[in-house]
């Protein structure tokens, strides 16, 4: 018998982290930007980067994060690359880093599928597609696309 277990609301500083995000995310990508949307989109940023000094956290507002986000232990050390895109019902635990490759001349960021657990500690690193559903393990580094294997 499977129960279905339903992830805990995103509180606290983490869900004005992810508000501040997605506002400055709507304001970054607007077309037409008047005097005011600049100036609101200036305090916004500097903001939000004050409230991810508090837990340690990078978040910038390039980074697309889909509705249904599970954050267990909220945005404490969580690092997400400029360009990286977490797709809807991702599990990310504590000090996990999804970013870019500085040193290589690609510098593509990772997509994480849909409904994907990443765990505590895990380094997902590079131009990386994780399929949904798939599942990185505790202090795991992942750094090649991963394949699905067909049944």
């Amino acid at each position: 018998m499977s129960y279905l277990i339903r992830p805990m609301p995103i509180v606290g500083i983490s869900k004005v982290i992810l508000k501040t995000h997605r506002l400055g995310r709507y304001l970054n990508l607007k077309r037409k930007k008047n005097v005011y949307d600049i100036i609101l989109c200036k305090i916004l940023h500097r903001f939000h980067r004050f409230t991810c000094s508090f837990v340690g956290c990078y978040v910038p507002f390039g980074s697309k994060i889909c509705r249904g986000l599970i954050l267990p232990h909220g945005f404490y050390g969580v690092f997400l690359s400029k360009r990286s895109i977490l797709n809807f019902g991702v599990t990310v635990l504590h000090q996990v880093t999804i970013g870019s490759n500085p040193l290589s001349k690609n510098t593509d960021a990772p997509i994480i599928g849909s409904y994907s657990f990443v765990g505590a500690g895990a380094k997902v690193i590079g131009k990386v597609k994780l399929p949904p559903g798939s599942v990185i393990s505790v202090n795991e580094v992942v750094t090649k696309r991963w394949v699905l294997d067909r049944l």
